[in-house]
């Protein structure tokens, strides 16, 4: 998946964080058939997320389906996007906001992840499937958009929060600089 630039990263026993700002977009329907979002899928070829905190994904692009009938786009710039869904969405009211600039990605990998974010996050982290599921939610008092991935998990939140964000993380790493990863 492509990104606009990489800022910072922190690496320490069992856990790596790399911020950067991802290419992302918000889709919202109104009023959408099933048929609708079903054809979706077929433009951008993935099986599209219609249970809210569910995401899919290929190689190239992951939706988050993060509330009935809204989506975060993660990984396509907004004009491929609109390329993309140019005639899909004809008859439907709908928008489609290019966010890349306002939105920052955190990617955290390593055995002590969860642990990290069990700090500051009330989810059950363990019951979120990799590559399956999604979650707006609360990391401290930051709202944000959590993914599980196969071999990391990926946090984001409003580029206005970034140096809140990265201060709550390396206040929550310190906690794991002589302990064992998990």
């Amino acid at each position: 998946m492509a990104e606009l630039t990489s800022s910072r990263a922190l690496e320490g026993p069992g856990l790596t964080i790399v911020e950067d700002r991802p290419l992302l977009s918000v889709l919202r329907l109104h009023n959408a058939s099933d048929a609708k979002v079903e054809n979706l899928g077929l433009a951008l070829q993935l099986d599209w997320p219609s249970a809210a905190n569910t995401l899919a994904g290929n190689t190239e692009i992951e939706v988050c389906c993060v509330g009935p009938r809204e989506w975060v786009v993660i990984g396509l710039a907004h004009e491929a996007l609109c390329d993309r869904l140019n005639g899909v969405l004809d008859g439907t009211l709908h928008h489609v906001a290019d966010m890349s600039g306002a939105w920052t990605r955190w990617k955290i990998r390593g055995g002590a992840a969860a642990a990290l974010l069990a700090k500051g996050c009330s989810l059950d982290l363990a019951a979120m499937r990799a590559g399956q599921d999604c979650a707006r939610t609360l990391l401290g008092q930051f709202n944000i958009l959590l993914v599980r991935r196969e071999a990391q998990w990926a946090l984001y939140a409003e580029r206005a929060l970034a140096d809140q964000v990265w201060a709550w993380l390396e206040r929550a790493c310190q906690g794991f600089a002589g302990e064992k990863a998990l």
